[in-house]
């Protein structure tokens, strides 16, 4: 019997903390007003300067002082503007190639 008792504690208890922890994460992640109603960047990947030094400022001091800022910018700017040539281009075919 206390092996049921000990089953029906833990999985009681189990379900508070799923229970806070979706709670908190769902208030913390979705409700606050600069952010409301989603955050863009889990879709995207991409976040400006100012919001990396404001909400992750250990990450943007590591990514400055090893040098890696100024990659992950070129990156993000090369890939945008591979996207626009390929869509100019595509365009351009669409409307003067039929």
């Amino acid at each position: 019997w206390s092996i049921n008792v000990a089953h029906i504690v833990h999985s009681d208890e189990a379900l508070l903390a799923a229970g806070f922890i979706f709670t908190f994460h769902f208030f913390n992640g979705h409700f606050r007003p600069e952010k409301f109603p989603i955050d863009l960047v889990m879709f995207s990947g991409r976040i400006t300067e100012e919001e990396m030094r404001h909400e992750r400022g250990r990450q943007y001091a590591r990514l400055v002082a090893s040098g890696r800022l100024d990659e992950l910018q070129v990156k993000v700017a090369l890939t945008i503007g591979v996207i626009l040539i390929i869509a100019i281009f595509w365009a351009l075919f669409h409307r003067y190639g039929s």
